[in-house]
């Protein structure tokens, strides 16, 4: 399945353009193209959710000249950046159902700006 519209929020992000491309079988649902403008830059990601109870997902996200803080909205704590920046995301959880995912999330951060270079690790929910 493609979507593709010219506008979207996503919790409270507005995005421009965005496109997504999913395909399934009954071990995966595969995410093999997320896209999307945000400020003046573009966010592109792929993703897995494995169909066991557990639902295993793993997410690889990078942005290109996006705001510092667009993943604030998505629940990544707020970033001591400004500006727009180069970012890349890696991440790992358990999405089971009925139970919550904080615990579940590991996850590596690299952000770049014009400045500054930031590198964060999530582990349990907490960001180290």
């Amino acid at each position: 399945m493609t979507l593709n519209a010219a506008e979207a929020t996503f919790n409270r992000t507005d995005l421009r353009h965005p496109s997504l491309t999913i395909s399934a079988s009954d071990q995966h649902i595969q995410v093999t193209e997320m896209s999307a403008f945000n400020g003046k830059g573009l966010l592109e990601g792929t993703a897995s959710i494995g169909q066991q109870p557990d639902r295993p997902l793993t997410l690889d996200l990078t942005g290109r000249a996006v705001p510092v803080n667009v993943l604030q909205n998505w629940g990544w704590p707020v970033l001591p950046l400004s500006g727009d920046s180069n970012l890349h995301l890696q991440l790992n959880a358990a999405i089971k159902a009925g139970s919550p995912l904080r615990p579940t999330v590991t996850g590596n951060l690299s952000v770049t700006t014009d400045s500054q270079q930031l590198q964060q690790t999530m582990q349990a929910g907490q960001v180290r």
